[in-house]
């Protein structure tokens, strides 16, 4: 139920984030909560559906993340091919699914894309993969590539930077460690420390350990910093 409440919330508060990365929010959740990068992630979706909720293909796979009815949905939990009309859910799926194929692969992109475009069934090592499920990966690739650098630039200079910045006071130290807890949740990797200087608890962040990927998710969460 938790679960089900997030995605929610994700849909409500956070649908898009201009024309290059619709339903924000179900793709950073997503993201975290099955481990996969996030650019990677909208790049799958670009190419699959060009973030569209409502894409359908005649290989009948459905959605953003293109989930194929009825064996793969079925295989992610899916009992119903309307509830893959539901943007949060399908990206959700498409994060879980990929996962899954990164874990049987070892991490081999490779072979982790033509599996999820082509089928695990048919995919063994990288002999197995046809020219036109080559050009998919490849076309992944090249969006991943250019959502980085999008996400990259998202962020402001502060964050660019090889320094440690400060990125937030608390008067109260229980609050300070609540909030710092909170942002290592958030973005993952990201090296912050909490000092306490003249009864100040300050948070402070070495942007050295920032990939752009939680370059961007910073930005988005602290707007300002």
């Amino acid at each position: 139920m938790k679960f089900w409440f997030t995605l929610l919330l994700a849909a409500v508060f956070c649908p898009s984030a201009g024309a290059e990365f619709p339903f924000r929010g179900c793709f950073d959740l997503a993201s975290r909560r099955h481990g996969v990068d996030l650019d990677l992630l909208l790049a799958v979706a670009s190419v699959e559906s060009n973030w569209n909720a409502d894409a359908r293909s005649s290989a009948n796979a459905h959605g953003v993340m293109q989930i194929r009815w009825p064996l793969t949905a079925k295989h992610l939990g899916i009992r119903r091919v309307a509830e893959l009309y539901n943007p949060c859910l399908n990206i959700d799926l498409g994060a879980q699914y990929l996962r899954e194929l990164s874990n049987r692969y070892q991490g081999d992109k490779l072979l982790v894309l033509a599996a999820y475009h082509y089928g695990p069934a048919r995919i063994r090592s990288s002999r197995d993969i046809p020219g036109s499920v080559l050009d998919y990966v490849n076309r992944v690739k090249k969006h991943q590539q250019r959502i980085s650098r999008e996400m990259d630039d998202t962020a402001s200079s502060s964050l660019a930077a090889n320094n440690v910045i400060e990125v937030i006071r608390f008067d109260r130290r229980s609050r300070a460690k609540r909030y710092l807890q909170s942002l290592k949740k958030q973005v993952p990797g990201a090296k912050f420390t909490l000092k306490t200087h003249q009864g100040t608890n300050i948070i402070s962040l070495d942007t050295a350990s920032l990939t752009p990927e939680s370059r961007y998710r910073l930005s988005l969460l602290i707007p300002d910093i």
